[in-house]
C-alpha cells in the first residue's frame, strides 16, 4: 500500500510537511480491483487504511500536527 501523511507545523513559521512511503498489510489479499483506484473494493479499502491511520496518528504525540493519510495505491 503506497500512503502519503501530511503534516503541519506552526511554529516558528507555518510549513507542511509529507511523507510518502509504503506499508505492507499481511491479511489484506490482493486482486485485480485494488489496481484501479475508482473501483468499490478500492475506495472501501483505503477509507478503511486512512481512518485506522487516522486515530493512531490522532491519539499519539503527532496528533497536533497530523491532517491526514491518503492511500495512493495497492
Amino acid at each position: 500500500v503506497l500512503i502519503f501523511l501530511s503534516f503541519f507545523f506552526s511554529a516558528p513559521a507555518f510549513s507542511f510537511i509529507y511523507i510518502g512511503g509504503s506499508v505492507e498489510i499481511p491479511n489484506l489479499t490482493y486482486t485485480n480491483d485494488l489496481n484501479d483506484p475508482k473501483s468499490q473494493k478500492f475506495l472501501l479499502q483505503a477509507e478503511a487504511i486512512q481512518s485506522y491511520l487516522a486515530k493512531s496518528y490522532e491519539s499519539s504525540f503527532l496528533g497536533k500536527y497530523y491532517l491526514k493519510s491518503v492511500v495512493a495505491a495497492f
